[in-house]
């Protein structure tokens, strides 16, 4: 029996940048400018109502990572209601956080995450040079800055030690995996986690030129070296869980090793699917179930 580990909740639909390599709005599939922008108080109300019925059927906590499109776009206030009704039909064992592109980290933001003890992730690819090759605003634009400054926001928190818990990279293949550790190690977060530019047989993750070829292992085997090297590193997910899995132990998430973890997708307008990255294949690649609060 597979368990929820984690609940992607993707309570806006709509993105303040245009990443190069996004799966839900420069691949395949356009259902993201169907959906409601935000998601409404009553399918959260349902939500909430659904999640709770899990943990007490599953026994077992799971986290839940409010996701987009860029959650921050929501507002304090909206998001507060979100987190609320979250909160009142949770156990506390299920922990709440946020992903974010950082543009939108202040102060109101911060203190509202704060009080309701719920953390924040931010994406940044690594250096400038690096990150502004994909993750672009709308007229073309470099978001690195702005970027920095919502960490530098973040950590001069007052419970930023909390509020804080690493930075998420989405890995370019053509980078150099010594300057992006190196780059990631002198900003010191808690962790950095990386993962994989998604695509398909019919069209290919940016930097791989055949369904067979290894661009995106041999970078991870030069990441892997110059972690493994580093006397004092910093915490890299998906490399502790490698390391585990080959000394005989188990991994920590999805997608890596044999484990009996799942992760659930609920969008804007309650819909539920296994793996959004279906969206990348074609228009409808969504692999839907349901819709919270319908049969």
């Amino acid at each position: 029996m597979v368990e929820v580990d984690t609940v992607l909740l993707k309570v806006a639909s709509r993105c303040n940048i245009d990443c190069r390599y996004c799966y839900v709005y420069n691949m395949g599939d356009t259902g993201w400018s169907r959906a409601p922008k935000r998601m409404s108080q009553e399918t959260c109300r349902a939500t909430a109502s659904a999640l709770a019925c899990l943990a007490r059927e599953q026994g077992r906590p799971f986290a839940i990572v409010l996701h987009g499109g860029e959650p921050l776009l929501l507002g304090a206030a909206h998001l507060g209601l979100v987190i609320s009704t979250l909160r009142e039909a949770l156990p506390p064992e299920c922990a709440i956080s946020i992903q974010t592109n950082g543009l939108l980290i202040n102060q109101e933001i911060l203190d509202l995450c704060a009080d309701t003890r719920v953390t924040l992730s931010v994406s940044l690819d690594g250096p400038r040079h690096v990150h502004d090759r994909n993750r672009i605003g709308f007229t073309g634009e470099g978001t690195f800055d702005k970027v920095l400054a919502g960490i530098e926001r973040l950590r001069a928190h007052p419970d930023s030690e909390f509020l804080f818990t690493g930075l998420l990279a989405v890995i370019d293949p053509e980078s150099d995996p010594g300057e992006v550790y190196t780059f990631f190690k002198r900003l010191s977060p808690p962790s950095v986690d990386f993962i994989y530019k998604d695509g398909n047989h019919s069209r290919l993750p940016t930097g791989k030129i055949s369904a067979s070829s290894t661009e995106y292992g041999r970078w991870m085997a030069a990441l892997l070296d110059v972690y493994l090297t580093d006397s004092k590193p910093i915490r890299i997910r998906i490399l502790d869980d490698m390391i585990k899995l080959v000394l005989g132990g188990v991994g920590s998430k999805d997608g890596v090793g044999l484990t009996n973890y799942g992760v659930l997708v609920i969008d804007t307008d309650g819909s539920i699917t296994k793996n959004d990255t279906l969206k990348s294949s074609f228009d409808g690649a969504r692999s839907e179930e349901r819709r919270v609060g319908k049969e």
